[in-house]
C-alpha cells in the first residue's frame, strides 16, 4: 500500500481516483455480500496493517481477551488456512497445506502437508501451537466445518493419504489434547467424517462419501469406536453437509434436505425439517439458535447464495431469506451465530473481492453490514463471547491469514 496524501493536498486528478476506488470497493462490496448491504462506518478493510508471521499482540506476545473494532492480523504466512473453531481461550484453525492438483480447487488428489494449529487469546505465549502436521486432509478440505473443539481436545477429519486412488478409504477421525500431542493424535475412528461436532458425551459427523451411507449422521463415544460408529438415522437424498447440535437433537444437512434427530438416536428415522422439493440446492453449513437453524443454501432458479431461517420444528419448506448473493459468482461460505447475530464469509471467484459479514437475525432484511473488505478468499469463521475470527486463504500456498476483531 503506497503512502496517503495530505487530506489538504489532492488534485482534482486524484479526486476523480478516490472517487472511482470508492465506487470500485462498493461494487466489490456489493458482489460479495448483497445489493442491500450496509458499509460499516470506521471498519477498515482486512488488507490494511498486515502482521508479520504471527502478530497481533503487544510486542511481548500478550493477546488481548477482547480485541478493538479495527481487525487484526494474528497470523500471515500460513498454509491456506481453511476452518477455524474458538472456544474463549483458544482458537484453532486448520492449514491446508498444499494442494497436489492445480490452484485452489478441491479434488483429487487431496492436500498435504497440512497443519492444525492453536493459539492461545487468554494470555502471553511465545507463539502458536502446531498440534499436527504432515495431514493429508482431503475431507476436511472439502468441508468448511470438518474442525471442531470443547476447549479440551481438538477433533477433525484426515484422508489419511494423498493417493488418488484412495478416495477415503483409509480416513479418519482424529483427536489431540489442544495443549498438544506431540504430532501424535488419537484415532478415535476409522471413518469417512465430513462435516464434525462435539459434546460431552461423544463426536457426530456428516459423510460425504458417495454411498448410502452418505445421507446418515454418526456418533462416536469420545474415547473412540474403530471402525463401528453407531448411525442415528439417514436423509432421503443429497450427500451429507454441514452439522451442529443442541441439549437434544443432532441437526444436519445433506445437499438438498435438513434433518434433526434426538442425541441418544431416532430408530433410524429422522423428521425432516427441509425436503430436496423446496427449491434448494448445496446446503452446507448450519448453526443454532434458541429457536431456528440458520443455514447457507443455494436457489435452484437463480442460482444465488443465500442465508436461510428456519425453525427447528420446521418451516414448510417455505424458509425465510435472511441475505442474499448479487451474483452467481459470490459464494457464501462459512456461518457463525451467538443467536442474535449472524457472520458469515462471503468470497468471490475474483481475489481481493472477498468479504465478512453481518446482520442481526430479526431484522436483517437483505442488507448486512460489511465487517471487513478486501480479503483474498476468506473461508471459516469462528466467534467466542468477546470476539469474531476467520480465516483468509490466500492466494498461494503460503500467504493466508488469521484474523481477529471485535464484537462489540
Amino acid at each position: 500500500m503506497g503512502p496517503k496524501s495530505k487530506m489538504g493536498d489532492r488534485s482534482p486528478m486524484s479526486k476523480i481516483l478516490m472517487g472511482a476506488t470508492a465506487l470500485l470497493a462498493a461494487s466489490l462490496a456489493e458482489l460479495a455480500c448483497g445489493s442491500g448491504l450496509k458499509i460499516s462506518t470506521g471498519k477498515r478493510d482486512a488488507s490494511d496493517g498486515l502482521a508479520t508471521t504471527f502478530g497481533g499482540g503487544d510486542g511481548a506476545g500478550c493477546l488481548p481477551l477482547a480485541f478493538g473494532s479495527q481487525p487484526v492480523a494474528l497470523a500471515s504466512q500460513q498454509a491456506s488456512p481453511w476452518a477455524i473453531a474458538a472456544d474463549g481461550a483458544n482458537i484453532v484453525w486448520l492449514n491446508l497445506g498444499r494442494n497436489n492438483s492445480v490452484g485452489k480447487s478441491v479434488g483429487y488428489p487431496p492436500w498435504g502437508d497440512g497443519q492444525v494449529v492453536t493459539y492461545s487469546i487468554s494470555g502471553c505465549h511465545s507463539g502458536p501451537n502446531v498440534l499436527a502436521s504432515g495431514l493429508a486432509h482431503f475431507y476436511s478440505a472439502a468441508s468448511i466445518s470438518g474442525l471442531a473443539t470443547d476447549g479440551t481436545n481438538v477433533y477433525w477429519s484426515d484422508a489419511g493419504d494423498t493417493s488418488s486412488m484412495d478416495a477415503g478409504l483409509s480416513a479418519r477421525l482424529l483427536k489431540c489434547s489442544i495443549g498438544g500431542c506431540g504430532n501424535a493424535p488419537t484415532t478415535l475412528g476409522a471413518v469417512d467424517a465430513w462435516s464434525i461436532a462435539v459434546n460431552s458425551a461423544g463426536t457426530y459427523w456428516t459423510s460425504n462419501v458417495v454411498d448410502s451411507s452418505s445421507r446418515a449422521v454418526f456418533t462416536c463415544p469420545l474415547a473412540g469406536c474403530g471402525s463401528t460408529p453407531t448411525s442415528l438415522g439417514a436423509a432421503n437424498a443429497g450427500t451429507g453437509s454441514g452439522i451442529a447440535l443442541d441439549g437434544s437433537y443432532v441437526y444436519w444437512s445433506t445437499t438438498f434436505e435438513v434433518l434433526k434427530c434426538p442425541l441418544a438416536g431416532c430408530g433410524g428415522s429422522p423428521t425432516v425439517l427441509l425436503s430436496s422439493s423446496s427449491g434448494l440446492t448445496n446446503l452446507g453449513p448450519l448453526v443454532l439458535g434458541a429457536d431456528n437453524i440458520y443455514f447457507i443454501g443455494t436457489r435452484i432458479q437463480d442460482a444465488l447464495s443465500r442465508i436461510l431461517v428456519c425453525a427447528k420444528t420446521g418451516c414448510a419448506n417455505q424458509p425465510q431469506t435472511l441475505a442474499t448473493a448479487a451474483d452467481p459468482s459470490s459464494t457464501f461460505l462459512a456461518l457463525a451465530t451467538d443467536g442474535t447475530t449472524l457472520y458469515w464469509t462471503a468470497r468471490s471467484s475474483a481475489a481481493g473481492a472477498g468479504q465478512v459479514c453481518k446482520c442481526s437475525v430479526a431484522s436483517c432484511a437483505d442488507a448486512p453490514e460489511v465487517i471487513a473488505s478486501g480479503l483474498n478468499y476468506p473461508s471459516g469463521i469462528a466467534l467466542d463471547a468477546t470476539n469474531l475470527y476467520w480465516t483468509e486463504q490466500g492466494t498461494s500456498s503460503d500467504d493466508g491469514k488469521i484474523w481477529a476483531v471485535g464484537r462489540n
